[in-house]
């Protein structure tokens, strides 16, 4: 019985396979979707686009960016998962709180994010920042420590996301101390209450700080990288200002529905990649405080176990409760 069914298996393959070849070859002969959870206009928003924009000038096809917004990105997701697996329905995203992290981050997840989605290859990373107000006398994050150590005044640090939120408390948890935590819908407005005096840090993500930081509006004292940013190369690391092992870096890629042809999967990949190496892309990134991490299907399927395992951790450390 065994026998029989192996050999109508790989019958089916032959017959079938000419077909995914040939679906490839004409792949694409109309308009891609591309799914984007963050509003317009978003600093994720606009990274979703230029990549977009340079897809559908590589491909000669209109590449059409659309905004499912809300239930913390689960919606945008959502549609992607449900959409029909033919390649023209693709999944520009960071892979963190949508996919690795969304076992552990809500209560319910309309789809299966072990499942929903097929990689096709990573894109960037973006590291956090440890930033102060410029006008507090803190130069390096052994200044902060120090202070956060005296019990001169209250401390307290602001977040506007999970992953910022994570990167203090790994900090804390080092330094055994347990300041306020303030929340807050957005990372202007963390920024704001930091330069009125209310908060004493705060870990954003390095495409709200990069300008910034180089016109003097913050102070970025460390990276969560484990390497120098290229954008801002005077900043040590986490790691070099006394953690060792300290790393937090989100990983950005390309997804499609599961069950997508592997041929147009392979495609989609080789094209992202030639895009990813393109000087001006490479500039894009750099603007953005992040870093170029070209791949393939296995590499951003590696990057989606490897934040798996890992958020469990973060939300427990945390104390992150599921929405």
């Amino acid at each position: 019985m065994m026998k029989r069914l192996s050999a109508a298996l790989a019958a089916f393959a032959i017959l079938t396979a000419p077909a995914a070849y040939g679906q490839a070859d004409s792949y694409p002969s109309k308009a891609i979707h591309v799914i984007c959870n963050f509003p317009p206009g978003n600093g994720s928003d606009i990274a979703v686009r230029f990549f977009s924009q340079q897809l559908s000038e590589a491909i000669g096809k209109p590449v059409v960016v659309e905004n499912k917004v809300g239930a913390f990105g689960l919606v945008g997701a959502r549609a992607v998962a449900e959409a029909k697996p033919d390649g023209y329905t693709i999944f520009i995203t960071g892979v963190s709180t949508v996919i690795s992290g969304a076992r552990y981050l809500y209560k319910e997840v309309p789809y299966d994010p072990d499942k929903a989605f097929q990689p096709v290859t990573t894109l960037f990373k973006v590291p956090f920042v440890l930033t102060v107000d410029p006008k507090k006398p803190f130069r390096t994050v052994d200044d902060l420590t120090r202070y956060l150590r005296s019990g001169e005044a209250k401390h307290s640090y602001g977040t506007a996301a999970n992953p910022g939120t994570i990167s203090a408390e790994m900090y804390l948890s080092r330094i055994n101390l347990k300041p306020e935590r303030v929340h807050y819908r957005d990372a202007k407005q963390a920024q704001t209450e930091m330069l009125s005096g209310f908060l004493d840090f705060v870990f954003f993500d390095a495409g709200s700080t990069t300008a910034q930081a180089a016109e003097g509006r913050i102070r970025p004292l460390a990276v969560t990288s484990a390497e120098r940013m290229p954008a801002m190369p005077d900043v040590p690391t986490m790691a070099e200002s006394g953690f060792p092992g300290y790393e937090m870096i989100l990983t950005w890629g390309v997804v499609v529905p599961a069950g997508t042809p592997q041929p147009i999967v392979a495609k989609l990949g080789a094209v992202f990649n030639q895009i990813v190496a393109q000087p001006k892309t490479q500039d894009f990134i750099k603007q953005m405080g992040a870093v170029p991490y070209p791949g393939n299907a296995q590499k951003m399927a590696d990057a989606i176990t490897a934040e798996t395992a890992k958020w469990a951790d973060y939300v427990r450390l945390a104390d992150i409760k599921p929405q």
